[in-house]
């Protein structure tokens, strides 16, 4: 101790009380458990963030709440998008792999069965493209083979636009 410490009559285990700065009273409202909660309350209330009723604190709660929800999609959208293999639609190889991984996707919980019921609909989509693009190419031969009659004649057949 110094000189003037003594003088004044001041103690160690004083000053380092003096020292410390107050300690923020905590939430208590009992948890889940049962249990006090042990978060700091709120600048002017004698609740914390989570349990205050303050109409600012909730909508300010709300407000975290719906943020947070959608960073955790984006986070596991893009882990989703990155788990899946080329997406190609114009193969029935390629839909049926899409498929695979959504429903990989979906077991493993990295996308919601909503969003997979979403890609099944987008391959529903492309098949159906797909079935009137033939339907399509069959009505054009058969009217060809109906102007051309039975004649022997080989008719003219057209392949994804090449001519043979």
């Amino acid at each position: 101790m110094t000189v003037e410490t003594r003088s004044l009559g001041i103690s160690r285990s004083s000053r380092a009380a003096a020292v410390k700065p107050a300690r923020q009273p905590v939430c208590g409202v009992p948890t889940a458990s049962g249990e006090p909660c042990p978060l700091h309350v709120v600048s002017g209330d004698v609740k914390c963030f989570q349990h205050s009723d303050d109409p600012q604190v909730v909508e300010r709660r709300l407000a975290a709440r719906t943020k947070g929800g959608v960073v955790a999609t984006s986070k596991r959208l893009q882990r989703a998008i990155d788990s899946f293999p080329p997406i190609t639609l114009a193969t029935p190889e390629g839909a049926r792999g899409l498929l695979q991984a959504a429903a990989k996707a979906v077991i493993e919980n990295v996308v919601t069965p909503a969003q997979s019921n979403a890609l099944s609909n987008l391959v529903g989509m492309a098949i159906r493209l797909d079935e009137l693009r033939l339907s399509a190419r069959v009505a054009a031969l058969e009217e060809e083979l109906t102007l051309t009659g039975n004649s022997g004649a080989r008719p003219r057949v057209v392949v994804e636009g090449e001519v043979k």
